[in-house]
């Protein structure tokens, strides 16, 4: 785990105990629970800054809608950026740096990623 944390977080976990993993006697890593948030991200806006890095606003979107409306509408509806009858939660902002692997292949490294739901102050769930 410290490998995919240092490459997509440039960072190194201190400490493997959380409300969502526990550190077993041999250790080993294991799961205690998991967010039942279920959303989806769309895509707002982008921007570079001027470190080199890039700022993504997202749209965040409550699942639920998809339960009564179908997948394939609700996709459909996400794709067209028509958002009515769907619950919007806010926006997620999410900055990131480009890579590139020793393969050449692309990925994100995240820098912070920080919740701005509109009734609420903004809080970070990540920030590097």
């Amino acid at each position: 785990i410290d490998d995919i944390t240092e490459k997509y977080f440039n960072d190194k976990v201190s400490s493997y105990e959380s409300n969502l993993s526990i550190v077993l006697e041999n250790g080993d890593i294991v799961s205690a629970g998991f967010s039942t948030a279920m959303v989806t991200y769309a895509l707002k806006d982008i921007s570079l800054n001027k470190d080199g890095s890039k700022t993504a606003v997202f749209y965040t979107i409550d699942r639920v809608a998809q339960d009564f409306i179908g997948e394939e509408e609700y996709i459909n509806k996400i794709l067209k950026a028509d958002f009515t009858g769907l619950d919007l939660n806010g926006f997620t902002e999410v900055t990131f740096l480009e890579k590139v692997d020793d393969n050449g292949d692309y990925y994100m490294q995240f820098l912070s990623v920080t919740s701005l739901d509109e009734t609420d102050k903004p809080w970070e769930v990540y920030n590097y």
